[in-house]
């Protein structure tokens, strides 16, 4: 019985601890390289809702404290103690219309990035509510 139990011990064990020490010993994708970034890194937050890259390249990160927009080495944050028409910080759609301007939705609006400035469109701003879950460009005749 003894023996039956050491044999169960050593089993779980084994099994216990190899994803662990695989875990530790290799790269998540062998061959790809990974780094990962956080607020120490100039995140306004560790908890990313959504990323989208616009066609100038840049990567653009929606979080509870603001937008991040990536170059590739650093990253700029817009929020509220950077950029005025900011109502919220908190982000979770984004997405890029025809004429190239980043699209950002908010409870606190609809935001516009063109020609490095933002545009607010909310209630009594173009928009019946101020809640925006997602935004769709309609072409040469508006959102």
């Amino acid at each position: 019985m003894r023996l039956r139990k050491l044999i169960f011990f050593l089993m779980a064990a084994a099994l216990i601890v190899n994803p662990v020490w695989h875990g530790l010993t290799e790269e998540p994708y062998p061959g790809f390289p990974h780094r990962s970034w956080d607020v120490h890194d100039g995140l306004p937050d560790n908890r990313i809702k959504v990323i989208f890259q616009t066609r100038d390249g840049y990567l653009w990160l929606g979080t509870r404290d603001g937008l991040a927009r990536f170059d590739g080495k650093r990253f700029t944050v817009f929020n509220q103690a950077n950029t005025k028409v900011f109502v919220g910080d908190d982000f979770w759609s984004l997405t890029e219309d025809r004429r190239g301007g980043l699209l950002a939705c908010s409870s606190s609006g609809l935001y516009r990035f063109t020609g490095g400035r933002f545009m607010r469109f909310g209630l009594g701003r173009g928009l019946a509510t101020d809640w925006v879950n997602s935004a769709l460009d309609n072409g040469p005749t508006g959102l």
